[in-house]
């Protein structure tokens, strides 16, 4: 069954409250959606993660005997690359979301309120 926006909404909310603690209302509120990249941008990071982390299960299944392949196929050299992909893809983001913060930030500069 779809989410209501409402719905959708309200979770977004309680998600916020639990991660900061307090209850982010209006200015505080709009600063913190303004520092997030654009929806588009976040699905293709996690987009990338979940790709990611596909092909690290799939290295360790094949690891572990648990796909029908060749156990010596794999090399420790191979997962050093997957980790290294990994890191790269997690400070692009964190770029990315720096940019954005930054962008956010400058925006409401007058503003002397803080989270």
């Amino acid at each position: 069954m779809p989410m209501t926006p409402a719905a959708r909404s309200s979770l977004t909310d309680r998600t916020l409250d639990f991660l900061f603690g307090k209850r982010l209302e209006g200015e505080a509120l709009d600063r913190f959606r303004a520092s997030q990249p654009p929806a588009p941008v976040r699905w293709f990071f996690s987009a990338l993660f979940y790709c990611w982390l596909a092909i690290v299960i799939l290295w360790v299944a094949g690891v572990f005997g648990w796909l029908p392949v060749d156990r010596e196929s794999f090399s420790f050299n191979q997962l050093l690359l997957i980790n290294l992909v990994g890191l790269a893809m997690n400070v692009t983001r964190g770029a990315v979301r720096r940019r954005y913060e930054r962008k956010a930030a400058l925006a409401g500069q007058g503003s002397q309120t803080t989270l």
